[in-house]
């Protein structure tokens, strides 16, 4: 099975917020995102990916990386002509820097 890869490189799977929505763990979603809203949901607090529609972090609609990718129209940023570029480099883990570099193509 392949990785889901959000658009800087980090793998869905090893995020809790996405890990709790997977799994339908409201509890969890809500402990991690310290919410006690009685009326929150799944829907609301949860995310698939940033990628999915179900990405209501208040992370997503501000990430650059996001806006960057989908202003080029790539899949992420192994697929950029300037990665790695400065904003990555500043700003993401060795670990998620290594799955880029695991699908850079520098002739997309």
């Amino acid at each position: 099975m392949d990785k889901k890869i959000s658009y800087c490189g980090y793998e869905c799977c090893k995020c809790p917020i996405y890990s709790y929505t997977v799994n339908n763990d409201l509890d969890g979603l809500k402990k991690a995102l310290r919410n006690n809203d009685d009326n929150a949901t799944i829907d609301s607090l949860g995310c698939l990916g940033c990628k999915s529609n179900t990405c209501v972090s208040h992370m997503c609609d501000k990430c650059y990386i996001k806006s960057c990718c989908e202003e080029k129209g790539i899949e992420n940023c192994g697929k950029c002509a300037s990665f790695p570029c400065d904003y990555l480099v500043r700003y993401i883990s060795n670990e998620t820097m290594m799955n880029l570099k695991e699908i850079y193509d520098p002739d997309n």
